[in-house]
């Protein structure tokens, strides 16, 4: 009793097991005796007891079978204990281990998290690049084209420049027999009215009075208007030809 007594933290007297074993709780207190922390120095004062060959389990039945018991789980405690010594270093290690394997993983849990978003983040950023790119090919190939349009103008431009002095030379002509249209118009109607019946030498008399006449009333006119040129096409001339 007195191994039970230093086990429980009491002076091992016996006043004290008197007043253990009359509490109602005392099995109780057994069952859940607190086996984890034991201190080294209670291990050595219980191996007094279960150390002595005259207080072996078998022997203590002799004399009682309740301090059997007793002996049996002081024995069962201290073997535990001395267990529990190697043991907990161990378990605190697995623990330590476990906890650290814990973290890793919620570290690793987060880690592909981030790597899902940035993959996200990259597939986004290849759409956007493949769109980009197709958009760089149109506008490439839009700038090729402009490209080349720019090359035929400047060489329309450049050919065109050549013909500059021959457009100013008919635009000059061109003023010029707008400004002798009423004359040509008078003498060439006059022409296709009254002169279609007459052979070629009374019509160029009365072409030549009629040039004077136009020529004395300040009426301008075309010297020596040719009427057929006048009325008529080059092509069409050719094809009376």
């Amino acid at each position: 009793m007195e191994a039970v007594l230093i086990l429980l933290g009491k002076e091992p007297t016996w006043e004290n097991a008197k007043k253990v074993l009359s509490e109602s709780t005392f099995l109780n207190d057994l069952k859940n005796f607190d086996r984890d922390h034991i201190s080294e120095k209670t291990l050595k004062r219980i191996a007094l007891y279960t150390k002595n060959p005259e207080l072996e389990p078998d022997k203590v039945a002799v004399v009682s079978l309740a301090c059997k018991s007793l002996m049996l789980w002081i024995m069962a405690i201290e073997n535990y204990g001395k267990v529990y010594r190697i043991v907990a270093p161990k378990q605190e290690k697995l623990d330590n281990a476990i906890k650290s394997l814990e973290e890793k993983q919620a570290a690793l849990a987060s880690a592909k998290k981030k790597l899902e978003e940035l993959q996200a983040v990259i597939e986004e950023l290849y759409i956007q690049l493949n769109e980009k790119t197709e958009l760089l090919n149109d506008l490439r190939a839009k700038e090729e084209r402009l490209r080349k349009q720019l090359e035929r103008a400047i060489i329309l431009v450049e050919s065109l420049s050549g013909e500059r002095e021959r457009w100013i030379e008919t635009v000059a002509q061109l003023d010029i027999s707008f400004e002798r249209l009423p004359g040509d118009c008078l003498l060439s109607t006059a022409f296709v009215t009254y002169l279609g019946a007459f052979d070629t030498k009374y019509r160029e008399d009365l072409l030549s009075k009629w040039r004077q006449l136009i020529k004395e009333l300040l009426i301008p006119a075309t010297p020596d208007l040719k009427i057929a040129v006048f009325l008529c096409d080059p092509v069409s001339i050719r094809e009376w030809n």
